[in-house]
Formats: structure tokens, C-alpha cells, sequence
């Protein structure tokens, strides 16, 4: 009798736990069944399992249904996870067996249920109808009442882009990175079209030889910021190796694309996870930049640079620090600065980079440049404490809207070490910008302490920029071709701000790329 009591507690245990496993939900998503000739819920079985859930409680949300406004009302913290997905497939044998299986996603994209159920009746339509009830025979058992103190907490998956100064949750912020440069490549924000109804906005930017597609504006478990797929360069323009994150944000499926004019991208997606052999067929086509604001931009007068940073000399023969991602895939580097009382625009070369902590060394190899007299300042190699005051020199959107004359900011230093911890970088409270990439941070003794990288773009954050300390730098000077003298000059230390700044721009110089 024990036996008997023991053998039913276990086979209890199982419903009990997924009816605590739901209790934390309230809504539920449905999304259309698509077929490959393009009809959609054709079997209607997707009313059997809508009104499974409603008699149990839950409030059905179906996609097809909602409005742009309703979608971004339940994309809001408040909701998105009291809501769970529905996802359903089947078989389509004509003759013999027939399964159907379903599985509940939540905000996270984990499963919290899931179920299956076959047939074999008189007809396919009642094989689909028996499997379903089937499927859902372990759902209807559970005891489900709604409890908002169950409900799980969202997991922050958005996609870093900080190496582009971009913040990948913000349109704003991705198309000011496309409007700061040329675009000849599939970079740009993309509309996303399929055979599953299912709508994205995708923002496709580069990260060395790959692309980055992350989500601008998603539909059910997808969130602004979050990977949605990784593309690759193939021997052809025209073709495109894609690895794209399905809708459980874990199950990844390779497909080859199609390219035109950088504009339209289109291929086939088979789900492993889906027994039926349909391909769901997607197109993604560029909307931003268009291609008449590109040839606008490719005849304005700055047009022919792709780009600009910054950097700032540190030799008398023309070697010159900045950011590897400032010259990152250039095909031609020129620097600009005051050389011998008058601007200047020198041919420069990389030397040395250091991809892992984003610093290059660029060289002036250009007939007009006879070299330096001096470089007057210090380069400190040993950390400066929090609290010091620092400022910036450098080029912001040089070549887009605020000029090409030199930009000072500054602050202080508010942490020695950078994003998530990274010790190789100062935090400061120094404003800068896109295109300040590269340049100087200094201390108010004429020494320089960094090189300019990256700040944060959030609505929630102001005042964080990040600067990559002098002594890293100094590990990649130690591994050039030929061996430099470090600027040790002190002689501005006891200066006015203003005289130091006066000096200092003299050295700092605007890098254009294309």
C-alpha cells in the first residue's frame, strides 16, 4: 500500500510542478499556422488549443490580431513576461500515424511546457484533431491560478555594439553610426518579411569580417538589442552565409542568402525542431540608409571619406596612436593636424594593431613630412587615480556636421576600470563623441594617460565615456618594427589649461579613412 502511495506521489509530482511553472503567466500568444502554399491555419487546430487555454484561464492574445501599438503595450516590462508563446507543429503523413506537439516559450526563451500527442484514424483531418486533444491531455490536468509574484524576471540579452559607440537597443543611436559613414556593404537598418507573418526591424552593422543583425523592433519574445542573426562574406558579393537565432532564441539554422545591390537579402529556413519539411521562405530588404541619400552623400564634398577618428602623435617621426576600430578595413589613411603653422594633410599607413584591446599605431609616410621638433608632453605609463581631472582633444563628426576644428571636453576620472570591469580602461566623465575615437585624454599636467574609445548610449545614462590606459598602449609600441622614444616632455606641466590645450592640438591630429 506504501508502494502503491509512492508510485502515485511521483506521477503527480510532474503536474504539480508545471502548474507552478505557469501560474506566473497571464496571456498567451498564438501565432498563425503557415503553410508552404501559403494558406494559413488550414487544419484548424490551432482553435483547439485556443480554447484548451482559455477555459483554463488565460487571456489569448493572437499576433495576427494586434495592432503596432498593442505589440510595443506588451513588449513593455509590465507585461512581456506574464505572457507566454505558443508554438505548434505537426506531421503531415497521409497514410499511417500523425503527431502533434506544442511548446510554451516565455520571455526568456525557455520552455516552461511543453506536450505531445499522436493518431491514427479514419482521415488526416481526425488524426490532426485526436493528436491535438492528445497533446493537450497533461495541460488540462493542471491546477493553473495566475500569481504575479511568480512571474520570472527577463534576462538582459542585448547584443554589445559599444566598439561602433553604438547602443544596440537605440534606432536613433544606429542611425547616427550609418550617417557618420559611407555605406557601400549590406550595413543599414532592414525590414524583415516571411511566409510565418512574423515582422522585424533588424539593424545589420559590421564587426571585422562579419555582420552583426540585432533586433530594432521585434514582435513576441524578441526585444530591441537582442542577436537576432550573425552574416558572413562568402567569395561572392551576391551570396551570404547566414546563421539565424529562431524563435526560442536558442536553436540556430544556417541558410545561404541571396544578395542584391546590397538592398535585399533572400533565403530559405528549415526549424530542425519542426517534423514537417516545409521551408519558411524570408526576405529582408534595406530601408535606411536609402540608396538616393547614399549617392546624395557619395558627391557632397566630404564624400569620398568613409570616415574619421582621431589620434595624437607620439614620436617626432610620425608614429601616431588611435583606435584599431577607426581604421579598421581602410583602404586609405590620411591625418590631418597643424604642421609648421598651417594645416596639413599627410598619406599614413598602419604599423602595429592590437585588435583586442582596440589600439593601432599609424605611421606618416608621406615626401612633405620632414618630422618634429619635439612632442612636448608626458607620456605616463602608471595608472591615475580616480578623481583627476581630465580633459579630451579630438575631431567629433568631423566630416558629417561639427567641423573639422579640434573639440575640447572635460572631467574627471570616476572609476580605473571600464565596462563590466575591464581594468585595461578608464571610465571618465568626459563628454565625447563619435569621431573623438582615438584621440588623447590628458591630465591637467600635460600627461597623457589614454586613448579615447567609446562611451555609453542609453536614455538612463549620462556622463560615462571609457578611455584605454597609456600603459597598454605602451605594450603595443614595444612590439614595433622599429624602436621609438616615448614623449617625456614636462615642460607644460605648470601652464595655464589654456596653453596646454594651445600645445597639445598642434600634436593631436584628424584621421579620414575610406
Amino acid at each position: 500500500m506504501i508502494m502503491k502511495k509512492l508510485i502515485l506521489l511521483l506521477l503527480l509530482i510532474p503536474f504539480i510542478s508545471f502548474g507552478q511553472n505557469l501560474n506566473g503567466y497571464k496571456y498567451l500568444i498564438t501565432n498563425d499556422i503557415v503553410y508552404k502554399d501559403g494558406s494559413i491555419n488550414q487544419f484548424n487546430i490551432d482553435k483547439i488549443f485556443k480554447e484548451s487555454f482559455r477555459k483554463k484561464g488565460f487571456i489569448i492574445l493572437e499576433s495576427s490580431t494586434l495592432s503596432s501599438e498593442d505589440e510595443k503595450r506588451l513588449l513593455s516590462t509590465d507585461y512581456f513576461c506574464k505572457i507566454l508563446t505558443l508554438g505548434i507543429s505537426h506531421t503531415g503523413v497521409s497514410v499511417g500515424r500523425n503527431t502533434v506537439n506544442f511548446k510554451l516559450f516565455n520571455c526568456n526563451g525557455d520552455v516552461v511546457f511543453s506536450g505531445s500527442g499522436g493518431a491514427t484514424t479514419t482521415s488526416f483531418q481526425s488524426d490532426l484533431n485526436v493528436a491535438t486533444r492528445r497533446s493537450l491531455k497533461s495541460f488540462d490536468k493542471i491546477s493553473y491560478t495566475f500569481n504575479e509574484s511568480m512571474t520570472p524576471i527577463e534576462k538582459d540579452l542585448s547584443f554589445d555594439l559599444s566598439y561602433l559607440n553604438v547602443d544596440s537597443k537605440s534606432e536613433e543611436s544606429i542611425r547616427n553610426y550609418l550617417d557618420s559613414k559611407e555605406i557601400n556593404s549590406i550595413e543599414g537598418i532592414w525590414e524583415y518579411s516571411s511566409s510565418d507573418n512574423s515582422n522585424y526591424k533588424l539593424a545589420i552593422t559590421k564587426e571585422g569580417y562579419k555582420y552583426n543583425a540585432t533586433i530594432l523592433e521585434g514582435v513576441n519574445r524578441w526585444r530591441p538589442g537582442e542577436l537576432k542573426a550573425v552574416i558572413e562574406p562568402s567569395a561572392s558579393n551576391a551570396i551570404k552565409t547566414i546563421r539565424w537565432t529562431m524563435g526560442d532564441k536558442k536553436t540556430v539554422v544556417k541558410a545561404i542568402a541571396k544578395v542584391t545591390n546590397n538592398a535585399l537579402m533572400e533565403f530559405e529556413l528549415k526549424n530542425p525542431n519542426n517534423q514537417s519539411s516545409d521551408l519558411s521562405k524570408t526576405i529582408l530588404y534595406k530601408s535606411y540608409p536609402s540608396l538616393e541619400k547614399t549617392n546624395e552623400r557619395n558627391i557632397s564634398i566630404n564624400s569620398k571619406w568613409a570616415g574619421n577618428g582621431s589620434g595624437i602623435i607620439i614620436s617626432k617621426s610620425g608614429y601616431i596612436a588611435t583606435n584599431h576600430h577607426v581604421i579598421k578595413d581602410a583602404n586609405k589613411i590620411e591625418v590631418e593636424f597643424n604642421y609648421e603653422g598651417q594645416k596639413s594633410n599627410f598619406n599614413a599607413e598602419v604599423v602595429q594593431v592590437d585588435k583586442i584591446n582596440d589600439l593601432a599605431i599609424i605611421k606618416i609616410f608621406d615626401m612633405k613630412f620632414d618630422g618634429l621638433e619635439n612632442v612636448p608632453y608626458n607620456f605616463k605609463t602608471r595608472s591615475s587615480d580616480i578623481g583627476t581631472d581630465v580633459f579630451a582633444l579630438g575631431y567629433p563628426k568631423a566630416l558629417t556636421s561639427m567641423g573639422t576644428d579640434i573639440k575640447f571636453t572635460d572631467g574627471r576620472i570616476s572609476s580605473k576600470s571600464g565596462y563590466q570591469g575591464d581594468i585595461t580602461t578608464y571610465q571618465t566623465t568626459t563628454a565625447i563623441q563619435p569621431g573623438n575615437s582615438g584621440g588623447p585624454l590628458f591630465d591637467t599636467n600635460a600627461n597623457l594617460i589614454g586613448i579615447n574609445s567609446a562611451k555609453i548610449v542609453a536614455d538612463d545614462v549620462e556622463g560615462v565615456s571609457y578611455s584605454i590606459k597609456t600603459n597598454y598602449l605602451l605594450n603595443l609600441i614595444d612590439v614595433l618594427p622599429k624602436t621609438i622614444m616615448l614623449p617625456n616632455d614636462t615642460s607644460l606641466s605648470n601652464n595655464p589649461l589654456t596653453e596646454q590645450i594651445k600645445e597639445l592640438s598642434k600634436y593631436t591630429v584628424l584621421i579620414k579613412v575610406k
